[in-house]
């Protein structure tokens, strides 16, 4: 279909001024912390799942070849499809410090939105160096085999059982958890979950506050105006056939493989070949808020620029809409008792985590806590300062160095 030529011009200043903020806005900090999971209400690929933990468990050294792509880019790292939840899904893990099970030395590392599993690339092999096994998965949406078709797929409740049969499939039977943006956000959930909390020795946050944090900066008498319109993306993710829109400016600037946000990761993304494929990441928003996290109200275009997000107020422009009150969280998330790390970027645009608000998250935190402020921007594992990412990284390994003694993995988290 011709795209029209004033179309094209006005487009090309949107990627010149967007795609900084908005490919690091892609974090939606979003509600959920905890949601209290019995197991009367698990589907049955949870069930099975956590049926076949002992099988997995430490037979990964033998079994558990990586498959037909072999090595991702040294002998620490390999590629491996897992098959959980009647899904298939792309990982990579560190196979040469998985021979065998050491309590409390598996890690599971979550990325964000629209960000891929080789984010972690880095620190995965920090990690194998120091002989912890690290895995980290393309997740629902992300993976080709694991990308159904229907909304419905993508619910808080699905979301989080992939995370429990991640670690199921690679035999971890209580193991750290590092997650980034909306990968935190699932994580939030899963360590407030009566069902699956138990299982996490220790627990880092990169940019996300405590869903009850970050929506008081949202909605209500303390919310934070500027986070507010920092926030605006959640509106435009959460809109019908969003990534289809005005001639599918969100896919073309966040999604396509070779669109700004893809090619500025390190390394770069390999995209989603079409919008409805790249419309399951963005279905992610719909099914966190405002069930788990409040919807700040929509400012005004001229708002929004006012208060210095010009990129966001172009967007908005771009794409349309009045503005609308908010909405409140409809759950509110519970506190968590794992040890936890929250590192939060200082030159993050799109989640404002120095605020008073998303510092409030020491509150909603039972077990230690502790908080990291770096130089960096939203995406905190490949800081534009190179010794800001070792500070970044060195913060991580200490923290699960700190909790990975095989007498606290086994005990600390029964609370």
């Amino acid at each position: 279909m011709a795209v029209h030529p004033r179309f094209r011009m006005f487009s090309a200043l949107v990627q010149a001024l967007v795609w900084a903020d908005v490919a690091r806005s892609h974090s939606i900090t979003e509600d959920a912390c905890a949601i209290s999971t019995p197991s009367a209400n698990l589907d049955a690929g949870d069930q099975h799942d956590e049926s076949m933990l002992i099988q997995h468990q430490g037979s990964l050294g033998t079994s558990a070849a990586p498959d037909a792509l072999g090595l991702v880019q040294e002998s620490a790292l390999a590629n491996r499809t897992i098959h959980t939840r009647g899904l298939s899904f792309s990982c990579t893990w560190t196979p040469s410090s998985c021979s065998r099970t050491v309590r409390g030395k598996q890690v599971l590392l979550l990325h964000g939105f629209p960000m891929w599993k080789e984010t972690w690339l880095d620190l995965m092999k920090e990690l194998a160096d120091v002989g912890y096994c690290a895995a980290a998965c393309d997740q629902r949406g992300y993976s080709p085999g694991a990308s159904p078709p229907s909304q419905h797929d993508y619910t808080v409740k699905k979301l989080m059982g992939d995370v429990a049969g991640f670690a199921n499939a690679f035999g971890f039977r209580r193991f750290h958890l590092v997650a980034h943006d909306i990968g935190a956000v699932i994580s939030w959930l899963f360590l407030g979950s009566k069902r699956w909390r138990r299982r996490v020795v220790s627990f880092t946050s990169l940019a996300v506050p405590h869903p009850v944090a970050f929506s008081d900066g949202l909605f209500g008498e303390t919310a934070d105006l500027d986070q507010q319109a920092a926030s605006t993306y959640f509106h435009l993710f959460r809109r019908p056939s969003s990534a289809s829109l005005s001639n599918n400016t969100l896919y073309e600037l966040l999604g396509a493989p070779f669109s700004p946000s893809q090619t500025s990761m390190t390394p770069p993304g390999p995209g989603w070949e079409s919008p409805e494929a790249f419309q399951k990441a963005l279905w992610w928003y719909n099914a966190i808020i405002p069930q788990w996290m409040a919807q700040g109200p929509l400012l005004s275009v001229q708002e929004i620029a006012q208060l210095g997000f010009q990129q966001i107020a172009v967007l908005l422009q771009l794409l349309g809409g009045s503005p609308t009150p908010g909405k409140a969280a409809q759950n509110r998330a519970e506190s968590i008792s794992a040890p936890t790390l929250f590192i939060c970027g200082n030159e993050d645009h799109a989640i404002l985590c120095t605020k008073p608000f998303s510092r409030a998250t020491q509150h909603y935190c039972k077990g230690s806590y502790e908080f990291l402020e770096v130089t960096c921007g939203h995406d905190l594992q490949h800081c534009h300062d190179p010794d800001q990412t070792g500070i970044v990284y060195d913060a991580i390994l200490d923290h699960i160095k700190k909790h990975s003694h095989w007498w606290y993995a086994r005990y600390a988290s029964r609370k």
